[in-house]
């Protein structure tokens, strides 16, 4: 619109100066037009002159947090002006997508957990005065971006029961799960560091010597948590992906390593997960559809078992 009313401007401004024979206006008017030449004829420079890098192969936030342009344009010493890009955001495996003009160098904020790709598709150059642009398209510039669940941990207490909810079922199996058993590994004489309740009262009072019992912690079963996945719509997706990482996330911040057996479209893999970072990279392969290197399947019945249906 402003290149439209200053073509207007300077064809009655020339019409003016020949109506009125001023040469002083005619000249003024040529040497505008070197002047635009030269800016168009710019912008063909600069567009040489760019050079578009990716600045991660991968983008991976949590929910409710800014995602950042990804894209970074190097200039050379003779600076264009303006650069936009214009690129299409959508998730790949439904009909969600977003055009984006990425002038700042944060794009949006992550709302719901999830996988999507950002292609650009052009970029304008503009010259000094941002009166001509030249358009330049750039190939394989797509970039996947994987929005984790929020970081809120969920504690459970594993007991002898099962419970429900509006969204998902959960069950779990007998006992505490990672609480660690002690056995006796043996019988010494008694020491003045050692406990009362430690005696051997039994076997002291048919001797002389008091004699303790020495236990030996056994090593705390790690849970077997199974998620059930059957995929839904976009938004009971999202829930149950928050759901299954808000429960790891809560046996790992107990220092409670976790093994997740992941099943969907009838394909069981299990991966163990010790810190939040497997955890997010965990996440961030399945909600990108990807291979990870699982763990040999366990041979018995898991002890939590989340379902979506």
């Amino acid at each position: 619109m402003i290149k439209l009313l200053l073509l207007v401007i300077h064809i009655l401004f020339f019409y003016i100066c020949a109506l009125f024979q001023s040469l002083w206006g005619l000249w003024f008017f040529c040497a505008e037009l070197i002047i635009a030449l030269f800016l168009w004829l710019l912008t063909w420079v600069f567009r040489k002159q760019i050079h578009l890098s990716i600045k991660e192969p991968m983008i991976v936030v949590h929910k409710n947090e800014c995602v950042s342009n990804p894209f970074y344009v190097k200039k050379e010493p003779l600076q264009p002006g303006k650069i936009r890009l214009f690129c299409t955001l959508k998730n790949p495996y439904s009909s969600t997508s977003l055009r984006l003009n990425l002038q700042d160098p944060l794009l949006f904020t992550a709302k719901d957990c999830g996988f999507f790709e950002l292609s650009l598709h052009k970029i304008w150059i503009y010259d000094w005065l941002g009166l001509f642009h030249r358009k330049s398209t750039k190939e394989n510039t797509t970039i996947p971006i994987v929005i984790l669940p929020d970081p809120v941990p969920i504690f459970l207490e594993m007991k002898q029961a099962s419970q429900g909810s509006q969204d998902l079922k959960i069950e779990t199996r007998i006992g505490q799960v990672g609480e660690p058993s002690f056995e006796i590994r043996n019988i010494r004489e008694y020491q003045e560091q050692d406990p009362l309740h430690h005696i051997h009262w039994k076997l002291s009072s048919r001797t002389d010597t008091i004699w303790v019992k020495d236990y030996e912690k056994e090593q705390a079963k790690t849970p077997l948590i199974q998620a059930c996945f059957t995929p839904q719509d976009e938004l009971e997706d999202a829930r149950f992906y928050q759901k299954v990482y808000s429960i790891l996330l809560g046996f790992l911040i107990q220092k409670q390593p976790v093994i997740l057996w992941w099943t969907q479209d009838q394909n069981d893999t299990a991966y163990r997960i010790d810190h939040q970072r497997e955890l997010d990279h965990t996440f961030a392969n399945l909600l990108a559809h990807q291979a990870l290197s699982p763990v040999t399947l366990p041979g018995e019945p898991p002890d939590l078992v989340i379902s979506s249906q």
